[in-house]
């Protein structure tokens, strides 16, 4: 006993070890890196603090975000700036090993509870599903998610900030506290618009303490930066951002708008940026980033409509999977836990699919249906539709990486949707998954 606490204490170390190795070496490229999303966001801070205008059209990379973004960055904008960079790094480090832990507690769990009766299930699962390791469940769900979390530190962006206070939201909705789920996932649509998609969820849940939550924490820190810093014009800082940037959106549509997107941009990687890309001629002649791949040419109005139509069936069948029945509504435990994993990754999904514009490293929160995937063949059921589509998610991400084809074929395939397609599939995998949950919850 006493070698075998040895021994583990000496594991512990030598990993200790290497993720300190890990962590010097990923830090290097970071700070080495030309091109970063961070002093975008410090620009903005600093110039609310100042009094100044942040929402600069003109500028090369405007500050694009809803006003209350600005305000986490002020403690960060304060500092000298050979501080900045390696603090933003070990920050998303931190909260990227969190996540994971997070992850890895959740799927100990669901194993635990698969040893027995198995979650939300009327009869002992398969006898062999839990002697699967676990350290292969990860490298699978790594084969998902890792091109899309390593784009968070190659863009030094604020992703992984999103994805934390979503994780932070499914805990609290775990630990039946609907008012700090509702909280946390507020703050991050106060963030970022996208994650409002949970609003309509929490409304057909009757989750009225989440939903009220989430609204009011909406509320409370998008008028925040008007308590604080307001303006000098007199507008609200959000009447300024959605004149700036939204009044040119189209619902279904790609983001477009003057000195912050084109609608044509093989970087979005949106449902939307991907249908206009797909169905629209374009001249690239002279401009090295843009270049023909339609299909073919369609009218404006023909591509809104298949864009919304699009939009629509994903939200209904969103409905479909994530509405609970008479009996879940009348017994609040029913629902297992990685069920609720399953409903928030589906929202994260369409998160990144039905923003106007979705960069790489937006989609980071694909590491959500990757583990409730992944964990649902191996603790539930071996689900062979499930496994096609994960294999597609792979094809279509982990292996159309410019350091696979280069960067000429890597641009050609990613203006094709590749990301688009990898998101599609684990939304129709995890769709997939919580249906056959919800309508058969012994299989």
């Amino acid at each position: 006993m006493e070698q075998r606490t040895e021994g583990a204490s000496g594991n512990k170390k030598l990993l200790l070890g290497l993720l300190l190795v890990l962590l010097l070496a990923g830090m290097i490229p970071f700070l080495r890196k030309k091109t970063s999303e961070l002093p975008v966001y410090l620009q903005g801070s600093e110039r609310m603090l100042a009094g100044q205008e942040i929402y600069r059209p003109s500028e090369p990379k405007p500050f694009t975000y809803p006003p209350f973004f600005a305000l986490p960055f002020v403690p960060l904008a304060l500092l000298p700036a050979v501080l900045q960079r390696p603090l933003w790094y070990l920050i998303n480090v931190a909260l990227l090993l969190w996540i994971l832990g997070v992850m890895q507690n959740l799927l100990l769990g669901w194993r635990r509870e698969s040893l027995g009766r198995g979650l939300g299930s009327r009869s002992p699962p398969r006898s062999n599903s839990p002697s699967r390791p676990l350290w292969l469940l990860w490298l699978l769900v790594a084969l998902l998610s890792a091109r899309h979390l390593s784009a968070v530190f190659e863009n030094q962006s604020h992703d992984l900030l999103i994805l934390g206070l979503l994780v932070l939201g499914l805990r609290f909705l775990q630990g039946r506290s609907e008012s700090g789920a509702g909280l946390a996932v507020g703050i991050a649509a106060a963030c970022k618009a996208t994650p409002l998609l949970f609003a309509p969820m929490f409304l057909w849940q009757r989750r009225p303490r989440a939903l009220l939550a989430m609204l009011l924490a909406v509320l409370v820190a998008t008028l925040l930066p008007d308590v604080l810093t307001p303006r000098e014009d007199g507008r609200l800082w959000v009447q300024a951002w959605a004149q700036t940037f939204l009044a040119g959106l189209q619902p279904g549509g790609a983001a477009e708008s003057k000195g912050a997107w084109s609608a044509w941009n093989y970087l979005n990687q949106s449902l939307g940026g991907t249908l206009y890309r797909l169905f629209t001629n374009v001249d690239g002649r002279g401009d090295p980033h843009v270049f023909n791949v339609a299909l073919l040419q369609l009218p404006r109005s023909a591509l809104k409509f298949l864009g919304l139509g699009l939009d629509l069936f994903l939200l209904l069948l969103m409905f479909v999977v994530t509405r609970r029945t008479k009996e879940e509504r009348s017994q609040p435990g029913f629902v297992p836990l990685p069920r609720q994993l399953g409903e928030f990754a589906l929202v994260a999904c369409a998160m990144v699919l039905l923003s106007p514009m979705s960069s790489k490293s937006h989609f980071c929160v694909l590491l959500l249906p990757a583990v409730f995937c992944v964990g649902s063949l191996w603790y539930r059921r071996w689900d062979p539709v499930v496994l096609a589509l994960l294999a597609l998610a792979v094809i279509s991400g982990t292996l159309t990486t410019k350091g696979l084809l280069g960067a000429r074929l890597g641009n050609q395939v990613l203006a094709r949707g590749s990301v688009t397609l990898a998101a599609l599939s684990l939304f129709f995998a995890t769709a997939h998954v919580l249906f056959r949950w919800k309508t058969a919850p012994s299989k």
